[in-house]
């Protein structure tokens, strides 16, 4: 189990504090219980941080107060999860089916719109009549404005 790294909690965290002598999140309630003979012996039961740990995980309704603030997950397990979920996404990479529904149009729309069209006979363009002064490109008069010689 992993503890929430923006939990807010007053003082030290209890298992924190009762971690040198063995307590962790899967301790029996016995083996809290009986976790008051190690912190004796070892002389932790003299910090008051360390008594108030364990008076809040000996009594089981608040240690469940404690423990809703952990998660039990497996860190690795939950990378390999993660992992699966991005290489599914890259393997499956195109647009998204609301893209493709919106540019596919019905058949029986097209088939609608195309009878209400009238039929179209092309003619061919009349042909083009040039001026006389185009005849000859560039036209003279064209490059008299272009073109200044000294004279």
């Amino acid at each position: 189990m992993i503890k929430d790294p923006l939990t807010a909690w007053q003082g030290q965290f209890p298992y924190d504090a009762l971690a040198p002598v063995g307590i962790t999140p899967q301790s029996s309630q016995a083996e809290v219980k009986d976790a008051s003979y190690a912190l004796m012996t070892g002389k932790l039961m003299r910090e008051p941080a360390v008594q108030k740990a364990w008076d809040e995980l000996r009594d089981p309704l608040r240690r469940l107060m404690v423990d809703i603030q952990l998660y039990n997950l497996d860190p690795v397990e939950e990378a390999g999860k993660a992992m699966a979920r991005v290489e599914a996404e890259r393997a499956a990479i195109g647009e998204p089916p609301e893209l493709a529904d919106a540019f596919t149009m019905p058949t029986d729309l097209l088939d609608e719109l195309t009878g209400e069209l009238t039929p179209v006979h092309p003619e061919p363009p009349p042909p083009v009549v040039a001026p006389p002064d185009l005849a000859a490109f560039p036209p003279l008069p064209m490059v008299n404005r272009l073109i200044r010689f000294d004279r």
